[in-house]
């Protein structure tokens, strides 16, 4: 089938456009690299939900140190109630065949022997530990990104030096053209040039694909699409010359948030030890409540009533 040259121009105009839509070229600074980098990590998007999980623990940890209010309403029949005889020939009925009961009780802990505080404090060290480890993640992912922008950054200065090369090595393959032309340059000569332009030709190629793979593998980590090329604006600085002074008076302490971290779950597990040591020792709290209910402690009228009630509650595990 022969397509008209009005067909041909249209089908190479949707050509052009679909390969400019396939590319794209995005120009990025070290510092947006790594914002997007850590925008787009999910172990850092994990150990935020962590900490955040964490900080939840420790607010619900420390609600046992309020008072709790608490609400029991109950109501039954009783089909056959006691009878106590008050003379021959007549009983009294003991209670109610309809039994309504509603109590209220605040309680307040006053002694547990360690066992809130010592849970708020594992509460406390997990939540650093979870802080430790985002600051970890953050930490990572900006190193990765910036070793990838890093390597992106090279393998572009290797194909701008494999193109340099290759361009001296054109033109001394004109030389060499120009020699033979003139009788000063065998076949060998320009066999050698022609194999020292194919050799540069595939050094180039090597080079651009380590390129569009250092780009396809930053994309992937700033969550970005792998046809997407990305330029880094930044320049390699000079390398500065080191001396022995450098490091001079400097301290040798090692300040990473993944040794925090550990030092955080081992006060963590301590702690763990004094909350089951608090075991042997009572629970001590106080209570003041309210009934109400029918006949609730009237047993005779069978009425209504209420009545207020003040105490203290001692709890005792003695199967250790």
């Amino acid at each position: 089938m022969v397509l008209k040259p009005d067909k041909k121009i249209f089908i190479i105009i949707g050509l052009l456009l679909i390969g400019a839509s396939g590319y794209a070229e995005t120009k990025l600074s070290l510092t947006e690299a790594v914002q997007k980098a850590l925008e787009h990590s999910y172990n850092v998007k994990m150990s935020r939900y962590d900490s955040a999980s964490a900080v939840s623990d420790l607010k619900s940890t420390r609600t046992q140190r309020y008072p709790s209010l608490s609400l029991g309403a109950v109501s039954y029949y009783i089909d056959q109630l006691q009878e106590v005889s008050i003379m021959p020939g007549r009983s009294l009925e003991l209670g109610s065949h309809e039994n309504y009961q509603t109590d209220f009780k605040l309680t307040v802990p006053f002694y547990t022997g360690g066992k809130i505080g010592n849970q708020i404090k594992i509460q406390t060290e997990n939540l650093n530990a979870k802080s430790y480890s985002l600051e970890s993640e953050k930490m990572a992912a900006a190193y990765q990104a910036r070793k990838g922008y890093l390597n992106l950054m090279l393998t572009r200065y290797l194909v701008a030096a494999a193109k340099s090369s290759q361009d001296r090595i054109d033109i001394i393959s004109r030389d060499v053209q120009n020699l033979f032309q003139s009788g000063l340059a065998d076949s060998v000569d320009i066999l050698d040039a022609a194999l020292a332009t194919q050799q540069g030709l595939l050094g180039l190629t090597d080079k651009e694909n380590l390129q569009k793979n250092a780009s396809i593998a930053l994309a992937r980590q700033l969550g970005l699409p792998a046809l997407e090329e990305i330029v880094p604006i930044e320049t390699a600085p000079d390398p500065l010359p080191l001396s022995d002074n450098d490091y001079a008076g400097q301290s040798l302490s090692i300040d990473r948030p993944e040794l925090k971290g550990l030092d955080s779950r081992l006060r963590a597990a301590n702690y763990l030890v004094s909350f089951h040591r608090a075991g042997y020792f009572p629970s001590i709290s106080g209570y003041a409540g309210y009934s109400y209910g029918k006949p609730n402690r009237d047993q005779f009228n069978k009425s209504w009533n209420g009545y207020f009630n003040v105490g203290l509650s001692l709890n005792w595990e003695f199967n250790l």
